[in-house]
Protein backbone atom coordinates (compact mmCIF):
# COMPACT_ATOMS: atom_id res chain seq x y z
CA UNK A 1 0.00 0.00 0.00
CA UNK A 2 2.59 2.80 0.74
CA UNK A 3 4.90 1.55 -2.53
CA UNK A 4 0.99 2.21 -4.45
CA UNK A 5 0.54 5.38 -2.40
CA UNK A 6 4.33 6.77 -3.39
CA UNK A 7 4.45 5.55 -6.90
CA UNK A 8 0.79 7.36 -7.65
CA UNK A 9 2.33 10.84 -5.76
CA UNK A 10 5.65 10.32 -7.53
CA UNK A 11 3.93 10.04 -11.05
CA UNK A 12 2.16 13.38 -10.31
CA UNK A 13 5.06 15.25 -9.45
CA UNK A 14 6.72 13.97 -12.31
CA UNK A 15 3.97 14.73 -14.66
CA UNK A 16 3.20 18.31 -13.03
CA UNK A 17 7.14 18.69 -13.41
CA UNK A 18 6.86 18.14 -17.24
CA UNK A 19 3.67 20.39 -17.48
CA UNK A 20 5.56 22.97 -15.32
CA UNK A 21 8.77 23.04 -17.60
CA UNK A 22 6.62 22.46 -21.05
CA UNK A 23 4.21 25.78 -20.26
CA UNK A 24 7.53 28.17 -19.48
CA UNK A 25 9.99 26.81 -22.90
CA UNK A 26 7.21 26.83 -24.96
CA UNK A 27 8.18 23.14 -25.78
CA UNK A 28 11.37 23.96 -26.53
CA UNK A 29 13.45 21.38 -28.08
CA UNK A 30 16.86 20.25 -26.98
CA UNK A 31 19.37 17.35 -28.53
CA UNK A 32 21.89 16.18 -26.60
CA UNK A 33 24.17 13.88 -27.93
CA UNK A 34 24.64 10.73 -25.59
CA UNK A 35 27.40 8.64 -25.68
CA UNK A 36 29.13 8.07 -29.48
CA UNK A 37 25.68 7.79 -30.97
CA UNK A 38 23.68 9.85 -32.80
CA UNK A 39 21.76 13.54 -31.18
CA UNK A 40 18.75 12.63 -29.35
CA UNK A 41 16.31 15.48 -30.01
CA UNK A 42 13.37 15.84 -27.15
CA UNK A 43 11.66 18.50 -25.47
CA UNK A 44 13.28 20.27 -22.35
CA UNK A 45 10.32 19.69 -20.38
CA UNK A 46 11.16 15.25 -21.25
CA UNK A 47 15.04 16.13 -20.60
CA UNK A 48 13.94 17.62 -16.93
CA UNK A 49 11.93 14.48 -15.94
CA UNK A 50 14.47 11.84 -17.18
CA UNK A 51 16.86 13.13 -13.85
CA UNK A 52 13.84 13.06 -11.95
CA UNK A 53 12.54 9.54 -12.92
CA UNK A 54 15.60 7.99 -12.36
CA UNK A 55 15.15 9.11 -8.83
CA UNK A 56 12.28 7.63 -8.32
CA UNK A 57 13.16 4.89 -10.10
CA UNK A 58 16.09 4.29 -7.55
CA UNK A 59 13.93 5.04 -4.74
CA UNK A 60 11.40 2.62 -5.64
CA UNK A 61 13.30 -0.17 -6.03
CA UNK A 62 15.53 0.82 -2.80
CA UNK A 63 11.62 1.01 -0.86
CA UNK A 64 10.12 -2.20 -2.58
CA UNK A 65 13.19 -4.58 -1.19
CA UNK A 66 13.39 -3.22 2.38
CA UNK A 67 9.28 -3.24 2.12
CA UNK A 68 9.45 -7.06 0.22
CA UNK A 69 12.40 -8.34 3.24
CA UNK A 70 10.45 -6.40 5.90
CA UNK A 71 7.24 -8.65 4.56
CA UNK A 72 9.08 -11.95 4.41
CA UNK A 73 10.30 -11.35 7.75
CA UNK A 74 7.50 -10.77 9.38
CA UNK A 75 5.66 -13.85 7.76
CA UNK A 76 8.60 -16.04 9.07
CA UNK A 77 8.04 -14.97 12.79
CA UNK A 78 4.98 -15.01 12.48
CA UNK A 79 5.41 -19.12 11.40
CA UNK A 80 7.62 -19.38 13.89
CA UNK A 81 5.20 -17.92 16.53
CA UNK A 82 2.77 -20.59 15.34
CA UNK A 83 5.73 -23.10 16.06
CA UNK A 84 6.49 -21.91 18.95
CA UNK A 85 2.64 -22.16 20.21
CA UNK A 86 3.32 -25.78 18.63
CA UNK A 87 5.92 -26.39 20.70
CA UNK A 88 4.66 -25.20 23.87
CA UNK A 89 1.38 -27.35 23.33
CA UNK A 90 3.45 -30.82 22.92
CA UNK A 91 5.66 -29.45 26.08
CA UNK A 92 2.37 -29.32 27.63
CA UNK A 93 1.03 -33.08 26.82
CA UNK A 94 4.99 -34.42 27.44
CA UNK A 95 5.29 -35.25 23.86
CA UNK A 96 8.45 -34.92 21.52
CA UNK A 97 8.42 -32.82 18.60
CA UNK A 98 10.31 -32.21 15.36
CA UNK A 99 9.77 -28.57 15.00
CA UNK A 100 12.52 -26.33 14.39
CA UNK A 101 11.92 -22.22 15.32
CA UNK A 102 13.78 -20.30 12.25
CA UNK A 103 14.39 -17.02 13.58
CA UNK A 104 17.18 -16.76 14.94
CA UNK A 105 16.43 -15.34 18.32
CA UNK A 106 14.28 -18.29 18.95
CA UNK A 107 16.21 -21.20 17.66
CA UNK A 108 17.26 -21.74 20.82
CA UNK A 109 14.12 -21.59 22.48
CA UNK A 110 13.01 -24.01 20.41
CA UNK A 111 15.62 -26.89 20.75
CA UNK A 112 15.27 -26.37 24.51
CA UNK A 113 10.96 -26.92 23.82
CA UNK A 114 11.36 -29.58 21.60
CA UNK A 115 12.65 -32.11 23.77
CA UNK A 116 11.08 -30.85 27.28
CA UNK A 117 8.18 -31.23 29.13
CA UNK A 118 6.04 -28.41 30.39
CA UNK A 119 4.04 -29.11 33.97
CA UNK A 120 1.33 -26.34 34.68
CA UNK A 121 0.95 -25.05 38.09
CA UNK A 122 -1.78 -25.97 39.74
CA UNK A 123 -3.03 -22.64 40.79
CA UNK A 124 -2.06 -21.23 37.45
CA UNK A 125 -3.94 -18.24 35.98
CA UNK A 126 -5.41 -18.91 32.23
CA UNK A 127 -2.71 -17.31 29.91
CA UNK A 128 -5.09 -15.53 27.24
CA UNK A 129 -4.93 -18.05 24.55
CA UNK A 130 -8.20 -19.79 23.83
CA UNK A 131 -6.47 -22.99 22.47
CA UNK A 132 -3.93 -23.19 25.40
CA UNK A 133 -6.34 -22.25 28.27
CA UNK A 134 -8.32 -25.20 26.93
CA UNK A 135 -5.15 -27.45 26.91
CA UNK A 136 -4.19 -26.10 30.23
CA UNK A 137 -7.55 -26.88 31.60
CA UNK A 138 -8.08 -30.24 30.50
CA UNK A 139 -4.96 -30.97 32.12
CA UNK A 140 -5.63 -29.69 35.21
CA UNK A 141 -8.34 -31.75 35.18
CA UNK A 142 -6.68 -35.31 34.75
CA UNK A 143 -4.67 -34.74 37.37
CA UNK A 144 -7.40 -34.20 39.73
CA UNK A 145 -8.03 -37.92 38.64
CA UNK A 146 -11.00 -37.04 36.19
CA UNK A 147 -11.53 -37.69 32.28
CA UNK A 148 -11.59 -35.30 29.40
CA UNK A 149 -11.56 -35.09 25.86
CA UNK A 150 -8.88 -33.40 24.24
CA UNK A 151 -10.97 -33.11 20.74
CA UNK A 152 -9.04 -32.65 18.10
CA UNK A 153 -5.51 -33.47 19.58
CA UNK A 154 -4.49 -36.81 19.35
CA UNK A 155 -2.00 -37.80 22.13
CA UNK A 156 0.96 -40.13 21.62
CA UNK A 157 0.29 -43.52 23.64
CA UNK A 158 3.41 -42.89 25.55
CA UNK A 159 2.57 -39.46 26.31
CA UNK A 160 2.25 -39.22 30.56
CA UNK A 161 -0.77 -37.10 29.67
CA UNK A 162 -2.44 -39.75 27.59
CA UNK A 163 -1.00 -42.72 30.43
CA UNK A 164 -2.50 -40.53 33.24
CA UNK A 165 -6.20 -40.00 31.42
CA UNK A 166 -5.86 -43.92 30.65
CA UNK A 167 -5.40 -44.92 34.28
CA UNK A 168 -8.67 -42.39 34.82
CA UNK A 169 -10.77 -44.00 33.11
CA UNK A 170 -9.65 -47.79 34.41
CA UNK A 171 -10.79 -46.43 37.85
CA UNK A 172 -14.06 -45.83 36.84
CA UNK A 173 -13.98 -48.88 34.31
CA UNK A 174 -11.98 -51.48 34.79
CA UNK A 175 -12.99 -53.49 31.78
CA UNK A 176 -11.18 -50.83 29.97
CA UNK A 177 -7.64 -52.37 30.88
CA UNK A 178 -8.11 -55.26 28.27
CA UNK A 179 -8.33 -52.20 25.73
CA UNK A 180 -5.66 -50.83 26.81
CA UNK A 181 -3.43 -54.24 26.55
CA UNK A 182 -4.08 -54.72 23.45
CA UNK A 183 -3.19 -50.89 22.27
CA UNK A 184 -0.53 -50.84 24.17
CA UNK A 185 2.78 -51.73 23.42
CA UNK A 186 4.13 -55.19 25.46
CA UNK A 187 6.37 -53.45 28.18
CA UNK A 188 5.08 -50.12 28.27
CA UNK A 189 4.36 -48.18 31.18
CA UNK A 190 0.52 -48.38 30.19
CA UNK A 191 0.48 -52.26 29.44
CA UNK A 192 1.71 -52.78 32.99
CA UNK A 193 -0.88 -50.75 34.85
CA UNK A 194 -3.73 -51.83 32.52
CA UNK A 195 -2.14 -55.79 33.24
CA UNK A 196 -1.91 -54.86 36.95
CA UNK A 197 -6.14 -53.83 36.59
CA UNK A 198 -6.97 -56.82 34.59
CA UNK A 199 -5.31 -59.25 37.23
CA UNK A 200 -7.85 -58.34 39.22
CA UNK A 201 -10.63 -59.84 37.51
CA UNK A 202 -9.19 -61.36 34.35
CA UNK A 203 -7.99 -64.95 33.11
CA UNK A 204 -4.87 -66.07 34.54
CA UNK A 205 -4.25 -67.92 31.29
CA UNK A 206 -3.20 -64.68 29.58
CA UNK A 207 -0.74 -64.53 32.96
CA UNK A 208 0.65 -67.94 32.17
CA UNK A 209 1.21 -68.25 28.34
CA UNK A 210 4.96 -68.74 27.99
CA UNK A 211 5.33 -65.36 25.88
CA UNK A 212 3.23 -63.55 28.12
CA UNK A 213 5.56 -60.23 29.75
CA UNK A 214 4.61 -59.49 33.31
CA UNK A 215 5.07 -57.34 36.55
CA UNK A 216 5.22 -58.39 40.23
CA UNK A 217 2.31 -56.11 40.81
CA UNK A 218 0.06 -58.23 38.52
CA UNK A 219 0.85 -61.44 39.71
CA UNK A 220 0.56 -60.30 43.61
CA UNK A 221 -3.17 -58.99 41.85
CA UNK A 222 -3.70 -62.24 40.42
CA UNK A 223 -2.34 -64.55 43.26
CA UNK A 224 -4.72 -62.35 45.67
CA UNK A 225 -7.25 -64.09 43.54
CA UNK A 226 -6.23 -67.31 44.82
CA UNK A 227 -9.34 -69.43 46.64
CA UNK A 228 -10.99 -66.04 47.15
CA UNK A 229 -14.62 -65.37 48.06
CA UNK A 230 -14.88 -63.05 44.99
CA UNK A 231 -13.64 -63.61 41.63
CA UNK A 232 -11.80 -66.61 42.72
CA UNK A 233 -8.76 -68.53 41.21
CA UNK A 234 -6.78 -71.72 41.71
CA UNK A 235 -3.63 -71.80 41.70
CA UNK A 236 -1.41 -75.06 41.06
CA UNK A 237 2.16 -74.37 43.32
CA UNK A 238 4.23 -74.90 39.99
CA UNK A 239 1.86 -72.32 38.49
CA UNK A 240 2.69 -69.63 41.49
CA UNK A 241 6.51 -70.79 40.84
CA UNK A 242 6.20 -70.20 36.56
CA UNK A 243 4.32 -66.82 37.33
CA UNK A 244 6.97 -66.08 39.89
CA UNK A 245 9.76 -66.57 38.10
CA UNK A 246 8.66 -64.51 35.04
CA UNK A 247 7.98 -61.29 37.25
CA UNK A 248 11.28 -61.34 39.24
CA UNK A 249 10.16 -61.21 42.29
CA UNK A 250 12.37 -58.92 44.71
CA UNK A 251 12.56 -59.34 48.44
CA UNK A 252 9.64 -57.30 48.91
CA UNK A 253 7.45 -59.13 45.99
CA UNK A 254 8.56 -62.48 48.06
CA UNK A 255 7.32 -60.67 51.65
CA UNK A 256 3.74 -59.48 49.80
CA UNK A 257 3.18 -62.66 48.56
CA UNK A 258 3.48 -63.68 51.47
CA UNK A 259 0.82 -61.58 53.30
CA UNK A 260 -1.70 -62.63 50.63
CA UNK A 261 -0.87 -66.20 50.58
CA UNK A 262 -1.10 -66.22 54.86
CA UNK A 263 -4.85 -65.41 54.79
CA UNK A 264 -5.40 -67.95 51.38
CA UNK A 265 -3.68 -71.06 52.68
CA UNK A 266 -3.54 -73.49 55.34
CA UNK A 267 -0.54 -73.79 57.13
CA UNK A 268 0.59 -77.45 56.18
CA UNK A 269 -0.02 -75.60 52.37
CA UNK A 270 1.49 -72.07 53.04
CA UNK A 271 4.64 -73.54 54.77
CA UNK A 272 4.84 -76.02 51.72
CA UNK A 273 4.73 -73.38 49.34
CA UNK A 274 7.00 -71.16 51.23
CA UNK A 275 9.98 -74.05 51.16
CA UNK A 276 9.59 -74.37 47.68
CA UNK A 277 9.81 -70.47 46.65
CA UNK A 278 12.55 -70.40 49.26
CA UNK A 279 14.61 -73.09 47.46
CA UNK A 280 13.40 -71.70 44.03
CA UNK A 281 14.77 -67.90 44.60
CA UNK A 282 16.96 -66.56 46.65
CA UNK A 283 14.76 -63.08 47.45
CA UNK A 284 12.50 -65.49 48.74
CA UNK A 285 14.61 -65.89 51.66
CA UNK A 286 13.28 -63.26 53.70
CA UNK A 287 9.74 -64.24 53.34
CA UNK A 288 10.15 -67.87 54.53
CA UNK A 289 11.55 -66.01 57.36
CA UNK A 290 8.69 -64.11 58.02
CA UNK A 291 5.99 -67.15 57.44
CA UNK A 292 8.03 -68.96 59.86
CA UNK A 293 7.24 -66.46 62.35
CA UNK A 294 3.76 -66.02 61.80
CA UNK A 295 3.19 -69.75 62.12
CA UNK A 296 4.87 -69.45 65.26
CA UNK A 297 7.83 -72.11 64.23
CA UNK A 298 10.57 -69.71 66.83
CA UNK A 299 13.29 -72.94 67.05
CA UNK A 300 13.35 -72.79 63.38
CA UNK A 301 13.42 -69.58 62.80
CA UNK A 302 15.77 -69.36 65.22
CA UNK A 303 18.33 -71.83 63.90
CA UNK A 304 18.29 -69.66 60.42
CA UNK A 305 18.98 -66.90 62.59
CA UNK A 306 21.84 -67.60 64.61
CA UNK A 307 23.43 -69.69 61.68
CA UNK A 308 23.51 -66.43 59.40
CA UNK A 309 25.89 -63.77 58.86
CA UNK A 310 25.81 -60.77 61.20
CA UNK A 311 24.64 -58.30 58.59
CA UNK A 312 21.99 -60.85 57.60
CA UNK A 313 18.13 -60.71 58.21
CA UNK A 314 18.61 -57.68 60.52
CA UNK A 315 14.93 -56.75 60.41
CA UNK A 316 14.19 -60.11 61.94
CA UNK A 317 16.79 -60.37 64.55
CA UNK A 318 15.33 -56.43 65.62
CA UNK A 319 12.16 -58.18 65.93
CA UNK A 320 13.42 -60.79 68.33
CA UNK A 321 15.72 -58.55 70.13
CA UNK A 322 13.03 -56.23 70.85
CA UNK A 323 10.55 -58.99 71.84
CA UNK A 324 13.59 -60.12 74.43
CA UNK A 325 13.48 -56.50 75.89
CA UNK A 326 9.92 -56.84 77.15
CA UNK A 327 8.53 -54.85 73.61
CA UNK A 328 5.91 -55.80 71.26
CA UNK A 329 7.00 -54.59 67.90
CA UNK A 330 4.84 -55.17 65.01
CA UNK A 331 6.71 -57.62 62.28
CA UNK A 332 5.00 -55.80 59.51
CA UNK A 333 5.57 -52.71 60.31
CA UNK A 334 9.24 -53.18 61.17
CA UNK A 335 9.32 -54.94 57.19
CA UNK A 336 8.16 -51.99 55.77
CA UNK A 337 10.70 -49.77 57.06
CA UNK A 338 12.98 -51.68 55.60
CA UNK A 339 12.46 -52.65 52.36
Amino acid sequence: MQLKRYSIFSAILLVALGIFVYIHTDGVEQAIKIGGGEPVTLPLAVWAMLPALVLFLTSFSHIAFYSAAAYFGRSSLEKDLKTLKKLIINALLGQTSVLTLKHPQLAAIGRVLSDAQLKPLSNGENCGDSELDAILNVIASISKGETADFGSIKLAKDSPIWIALQLNKMKSDPKISEELLSASAEGSEVYFKALEVYATYGDKKRFLRSDAKINAKSVLNLLSRHKAPIQSLDFEQNEIIDLIGKANFNAKDFINLARIMKEQLAPDSLLALSAQLKNSFEAAQSSWLYINIELERQDETREILDSSASDEYLTFKSYFALKEAGLSPNLDSLIDRAL
